[in-house]
């Protein structure tokens, strides 16, 4: 990211040129236009653009795949094999 600011030379560039950038960067990585304005922001406060690592908590999950199977073999009477398979297909909660 920060290697095509330098390359294009974002500080000199005018606003038509600035705009073509954002948008390639944008096709590149995937990022939404305001993550691309605030990576913009700390390159030109840093000189260099590190994406930070989400932290976002996640808790844990209550059933493991092996659990989800026991009940549904416990709960449908242990039906037949593709029974078993597009019960599990479906999302659990």
């Amino acid at each position: 990211m920060s290697s095509c600011l330098k390359e294009r030379n974002w500080d000199a560039l005018g606003r038509t040129a600035r705009g073509l950038v954002r948008r390639y960067m944008e096709k590149m990585t995937g990022l939404s236009r305001a993550q691309i304005t605030r990576l913009i922001t700390r390159y030109g406060e840093d000189g260099d653009v590190r994406m930070k690592r989400s932290r976002r908590h996640r808790f844990a999950p209550l059933y493991s795949h092996a659990d989800v199977a026991l009940l549904v073999d416990a709960a449908h009477e242990t039906r037949s094999g593709p029974a078993t398979q597009k019960i599990l297909a479906a999302p659990v909660v």
